[in-house]
């Protein structure tokens, strides 16, 4: 079998697209909205396929063919929107509009516009395959990286959604529906808009793309990355702050859904801050690298201790609230003294970035960076059986009783312990091994530089000693460089002629020599000369 002509991210991307129709035909197993998901299984699976066969072909066509399903899938999630789950030749239910489907028909609308966009991002491709060509690829791929981003918020929304909003209701979603909509969310999308954005960035002139009428022609630029990781990786800080900063944004996106549906919303509204906070700070720190954020990013782990305490300690509620002291004699005992633990975490978090400030250098080596990130990936990774216990305990304790929390918690913390922690804990720990002299480390704060104290400037007596100095000192290296240049070339001479210079004296062998020398010196005193007047500027 000959080699694929096209993009390596074609084959992903047909892969994650069949992934997609897979997930598709199961909510079709389970009976739900059939009459939507049949034709999107359909346009799924063609779409693969497509991507499938230009991977192996680089052949084209193929965005055109997969532009179609973009635009059918456009067309059907307007009908979706207008009319619900119902087959065209049934009646329009146009109640949804007026009850607490409403916003998951403006989904669909926002869904039918991504769907656009897509179908048009892959004629404009068809249409223009040198645009944008340089050294990074098409600019499509760029344009279709942050469409297929969008579908993130879009499939978290409707998950957290049917959680928060429908379980009391009868349009309750089953649970198999919601999980889907997850992985689309947390795996199947993201998988797919990295494909796009790397192949952009790698695809330049002279490299392998999706198209065969451009694909290796021209010659690749020097500066042409080689994955979408080295295009953000030109900044003052490492990558994974920027990564980082992308998770503690996911956390303080989902507390948000938490206050908003009103579930511990003292205490959320406190994480939330901080998180927003230290996503904000771990941000500048990959822009600036500056020295300020650690403590910025100290204070707010430091300000979360007292609100975990008081969730241990009195449980849910606001602090001028009457202290719930009986859980800690019933089953709810568990749940406080994990909250304790949460607080002592944060607390050794908080240590941890003053102490990284403090001493910068400390535990740094060839190949190992500050021994703080080493610490602080610890005490992440403690957050993901915490986490997890607090999700056991609610469904083997608390499901059937009166402290059974709703379904959008239970789901956030599965979320924090399965996905957020860990890549948190892996950015950490990735850093630290990858940070140390001989990688170039950029992990160590960098403060603005100190200004220089400007010195005394030299008297006139100080500089004519020093010239005297200079020229009783012995020539330097560049002087000898250069004296040995001036010497004439040697060559080999007869016995009798070498036996009539014998006689005569040295310095009649070539009087240009010493000249040559004392010009030399000359020049390299004045040189001399003039840098001390410069640093007296």
């Amino acid at each position: 079998m000959s080699p694929p002509k096209g993009h390596r991210n074609l084959g992903i991307r047909g892969g994650t697209t069949i992934c997609e129709g897979l997930l598709t035909l199961i909510t079709i197993a389970y009976g739900d909205n059939i009459a939507i998901d049949s034709l999107m299984a359909i346009c799924q699976f063609w779409a693969g396929a497509t991507l499938i066969v230009q991977w192996r072909t680089a052949d084209p066509k193929m965005f055109i063919a997969r532009a179609i399903p973009s635009y059918i899938r456009c067309v059907w999630s307007f009908y979706a929107a207008g009319c619900g789950r119902r087959w065209p030749w049934e009646a329009c239910n146009v109640e949804g509009w007026s009850d607490d489907r409403c916003v998951f028909r403006v989904l669909h609308c926002f869904a039918a516009v991504r769907f656009f966009l897509n179908g048009l991002s892959l004629t404009l491709q068809y249409r223009y395959p040198k645009a944008g060509v340089g050294q990074h690829g098409n600019e499509q791929l760029f344009y279709r990286g942050c469409v297929r981003l969008g579908g993130i918020p879009l499939q978290l929304f409707r998950a957290f959604l049917k959680l928060g909003q429908m379980p009391d209701t009868l349009y309750a979603r089953q649970p198999v529906e919601i999980f889907i909509n997850l992985v689309r969310a947390l795996i199947v999308v993201p998988i797919a808009s990295w494909s796009l954005l790397n192949q952009w960035a790698t695809s330049g002139t002279g490299n392998k793309t999706d198209d065969i009428r451009t694909t290796e022609q021209g010659r690749a630029s020097i500066n042409s990355p080689t994955s979408f990781a080295n295009f953000i990786e030109p900044h003052k800080g490492d990558r994974n702050l920027l990564i980082r900063s992308v998770m503690e944004f996911f956390q303080f996106f989902m507390s948000l859904w938490l206050i908003g549906y009103n579930i511990d919303a003292f205490h959320m509204s406190v994480q939330a801050i901080c998180e927003a906070t230290t996503s904000a700070a771990l941000l500048y720190q990959w822009r600036h690298d500056h020295m300020g954020t650690h403590y910025v990013r100290a204070f707010v782990s430091f300000l979360t201790v007292p609100s975990f305490l008081h969730l241990g300690i009195c449980g849910y509620g606001w602090p001028w609230e009457a202290c719930d002291t009986d859980a800690w004699t019933d089953i709810r005992r568990p749940f406080r003294m994990l909250q304790c633990l949460m607080a002592l975490r944060m607390l050794a978090n908080g240590i941890s970035l003053y102490l990284q400030k403090r001493f910068p250098e400390r535990g740094i080596t060839a190949k190992y960076g500050h021994e703080q990130l080493f610490f602080r990936s610890i005490i992440r990774f403690f957050g993901m059986p915490v986490y997890t216990a607090l999700c056991l305990q609610n469904f083997v304790d608390f499901n059937g009783t009166k402290w059974q929390r709703p379904p959008l918690e239970f789901v956030i913390q599965i979320i924090r312990a399965l996905v957020v922690i860990p890549i948190l804990t892996t950015s950490l720990g990735h850093q630290w091994r990858f940070t140390g002299t001989e990688n170039r480390p950029r992990c160590a704060p960098e403060g603005p530089p100190a200004a220089a104290t400007p010195e005394p400037a030299p008297s006139k007596a100080a500089l004519e000693e020093k010239a005297q100095h200079v020229a009783a000192e012995p020539p330097p290296p560049e002087f000898k460089l250069a004296a040995m240049e001036t010497e004439t070339r040697v060559e080999p001479v007869s016995p009798s002629k070498q036996a009539m210079d014998e006689g005569k004296d040295e310095t009649t062998k070539d009087p240009a020599v010493p000249a040559r020398q004392e010009d030399i010196l000359r020049r390299y005193i004045t040189e001399e000369k003039a840098a001390e007047d410069r640093v007296q500027v």
